[in-house]
């Protein structure tokens, strides 16, 4: 008799996962979307992105990741629900001190807990809240796992306005042990996952190579997925242009609205300001320490959006990257903008 991993009753209500690119904005999001009450505190998750590629390369069984992420979740939900394992970092994005109702959290490390969450979670119904990276193309266990308790916003952007961060991560990540995703050993070489198609006959790329071909590889996965979802019109999964969101927030608020179940409250306003939504010019972001890390600069005034764009353009072309690399950000530039033009009434 074959035994099968199982977990048939879950505590979830509700799974919010807010994914796409690096520097792609899903920060934004994550920082405005809590103002929806039942919406929980952000959380990271490498276990959620690790298991769904495991699955997806074949090195884990079917129900063997349907039961882990099952269980996964459920237990960051209950812990959320009385804030155990809670971030209280004070500088972190996901941070109980960044979050609308920051006051909720303090009052569960009072509360009672254990045996009163499930039926706290069955009242109240909280939605659980995570920030994902290039998760849309390994979604499918997802989507089986919770059906219609999973709720995917997928955002996209402007390629060339996500490139300075990518290349900034291959900078910083390429030799750290700080970094927790799953990497494949090929002839003695290690590569992360989402590299390893063009990484393995390339090992001669700099970090401006790799960041082309990454954001290169994942936008088409992304689009092919996307368009997957559009015509089976699934109907839990909702793409948001961050460029168009930017400018004109409203259309795409009411779409949350409606994926949710659920109303922003009054807070929605107060961190929409913050946030500088809407904006004249989508480079007309907020000045934050982690995104300065990131690359981030001050928009310069004096610029409209096209010189803008110029700019980071020739940020790099600075960094010499191979011809066929530059050709590579030239098609990514030319889909992205050919995917919002014919899609343009669908998202």
């Amino acid at each position: 008799m074959d035994l099968i991993a199982s977990r048939n009753e879950i505590l979830l209500e509700k799974l919010l996962l807010v994914n796409g690119q690096p520097g792609c904005g899903k920060t934004l999001f994550t920082s405005f979307l809590p103002s929806i009450p039942r919406v929980e505190l952000l959380n990271y998750s490498t276990e959620i992105e690790n298991i769904c590629i495991l699955h997806e390369l074949g090195k884990i069984s079917k129900d063997g990741a349907l039961s882990f992420i099952k269980c996964h979740i459920d237990e960051v939900l209950y812990n959320t629900c009385m804030s155990r394992k809670t971030n209280f970092r004070i500088k972190d994005l996901s941070s109980v001190f960044q979050n609308p109702y920051k006051f909720k959290y303090f009052l569960r490390l009072l509360s009672d807990g254990d045996q009163r969450i499930p039926d706290y979670i069955k009242k109240n119904k909280p939605i659980l809240h995570f920030a994902t990276h290039n998760l849309l193309p390994m979604s499918k266990i997802l989507f089986e796992a919770f059906n219609e308790k999973i709720a995917f916003i997928e955002i996209l952007r402007k390629p060339i306005y996500m490139i300075k961060q990518q290349f900034i991560n291959y900078e910083n990540h390429k030799y750290s042990n700080r970094y927790f995703h799953i990497k494949l050993n090929f002839t003695n070489k290690e590569f992360f996952h989402w590299d390893f198609p063009y990484a393995k006959n390339h090992t001669n790329y700099n970090s401006i190579d790799f960041a082309i071909q990454h954001l290169n590889y994942q936008l088409k996965k992304q689009i092919s997925e996307i368009n997957i979802h559009l015509k089976k019109r699934t109907k839990n999964l909702l793409v948001i242009p961050f460029d168009e969101f930017v400018l004109n927030p409203k259309p795409y608020l009411s779409k949350v609205e409606n994926l949710l179940g659920d109303k922003f409250s009054k807070k929605l306003d107060k961190i929409l300001k913050r946030e500088k939504v809407p904006r004249k010019k989508v480079s007309d972001g907020v000045d934050k320490f982690v995104y300065r890390r990131y690359g981030w600069e001050k928009s310069d005034k004096n610029l409209d959006e096209e010189m803008e764009i110029q700019k980071r353009i020739e940020f790099v072309k600075l960094e010499n990257p191979k011809e066929e690399s530059l050709k590579k950000l030239d098609e990514s530039i030319r889909l992205y903008e050919n995917f919002i033009e014919i899609n343009n009434n669908f998202i």
